[in-house]
């Protein structure tokens, strides 16, 4: 006991927030190889360009929360570490072990981070189901890798389906996968724990695991394509249609970031499409969070007014919701366009349909958000406000996006 109460006391009087942030900085460094895959470790990881993309945005969305937060100190920030780490090794494993240990490091840091405020009941029961909901899917994968590693012997991570039993363990894994970032049929969990935690640890639960496992599932699941499109043709639907009669924020969000899922699974085919739909979505989500801290609002009907409160971080939540409503020219509508070429390209025609119309349905849920915040105030008194840092960190946010933009890949 002792001997915590010193490591802690240590570890804030270092100020481990920047010195985590300095760290993060140099793993960002290490993680990007522009030429060809390395192997490291006897095939234990990889390391190459696209994953190293994945982890410099993980990172950088760290260190922004960690700027961020004020709340975040001392042993949040060691916990906020803790599952970067597992999530860089997510991403680079190439070996069964690494992987559960990458997930479980993953899976219970970002749990005990969703629990770590104590004053708030809500808090409490989302992160428990949170806990139990990671409990369970990592259930699953282990059971999976199990399956596969009996009948092989082999701790590579291969996609084989050579019979029944490797076939199963392969599709245990990836509906364990598909369990943690909420994809329906599987969602149901997400809306509760989105809403019931604070509002900047929403954002890191919500955004930094599924980049890493759905860019996992991309190298090694795309065999199991028909149970994947399944799963994206639920959450096109759910998504969108459950989305219209929620009137808080964050669980209006959890529905949309279920849709976007949707569309993410859908791009799994093309590992670039996948990387550029989920950085445009992965940074643009994070913005709408951030504003939403900086308003301090929990409910669309509390956005009314808030255009004078700063017109900087108005414009830029208009900006963010029409990107993520797909329209044009915003970076969303370049976004989908790819991952509806990618679907003509393989002939997936009933998803195209189920697509469109989605994406029709969800345009509802932004525009309730933009004609509260746009339409309801009676004086408008400009307030740019810029001294403000977050105002600031908002608008190099959206400077980086609209620089994406010009980005598309071509399918």
């Amino acid at each position: 006991m002792l001997m915590f109460t010193l490591i802690t006391l240590l570890i804030r009087r270092l100020f481990i927030t920047r010195i985590t942030i300095i760290i993060f900085i140099f793993t960002s460094i290490l993680l990007y190889n522009g030429y060809s895959d390395i192997t490291l470790f006897n095939n234990l990881l990889i390391i190459s360009s696209n994953r190293g993309i994945i982890g410099i945005c993980i990172l950088i969305i760290g260190s922004l929360i960690l700027k961020i937060d004020k709340n975040i100190k001392g042993e949040k920030s060691l916990i906020i570490s803790l599952s970067l780490i597992g999530m860089i090794g997510l991403i680079t494993s190439n070996n069964w072990l690494l992987l559960i240990l990458s997930l479980e490091l993953l899976t219970y840091s970002t749990a005990i981070i969703a629990c770590l405020e104590k004053e708030l009941q809500s808090t409490k029961s989302s992160g428990l189901k949170y806990f139990f909901i990671g409990a369970f899917s990592s259930g699953l994968i282990i059971l999976g890798i199990t399956i596969i590693y009996s009948e092989t012997g082999l701790l590579l991570i291969q996609n084989l389906s050579t019979n029944d039993s490797i076939l199963s363990g392969y599709n245990l894994i990836l509906i364990g996968m598909l369990l943690k970032i909420g994809a329906a049929p599987f969602h149901s969990w997400a809306p509760d724990v989105y809403d019931g935690v604070p509002t900047i640890i929403t954002s890191w639960i919500s955004i930094t695991p599924k980049l890493c496992l759905l860019v996992f599932l991309c190298y090694n699941f795309v065999n199991n394509i028909n149970l994947i499109l399944y799963s994206s043709w639920f959450c096109l639907i759910f998504g969108s249609v459950l989305g219209l009669v929620q009137y808080r924020i964050k669980r209006l969000l959890a529905y949309s970031s279920i849709v976007h899922i949707g569309f993410i699974l859908l791009s799994i085919l093309q590992l670039n499409t996948l990387i550029y739909y989920t950085l445009q979505y992965a940074f643009t989500s994070f913005g709408v969070f951030f504003i939403i801290i900086c308003y301090n609002v929990e409910t669309i009907s509390q956005l009314k007014g808030k255009i004078n409160m700063n017109v900087i971080l108005a414009i830029c939540l208009n900006f963010y919701l029409f990107s993520l409503a797909g329209l044009p020219p915003f970076i969303g509508f370049f976004a989908k366009i790819q991952v509806l070429l990618l679907s003509i390209q393989y002939e997936y025609w009933w998803m195209v349909f189920t697509a469109i119309i989605s994406s029709v349905i969800g345009c509802v849920q932004y525009l309730r958000f933009i004609n509260v915040l746009n339409f309801s105030y009676n004086n408008l008194n400009i307030c740019l406000n810029p001294g403000n840092i977050n105002c600031h960190i908002i608008s190099y946010i959206t400077l980086f996006v609209l620089i994406f933009t010009t980005l598309s890949p071509n399918v």
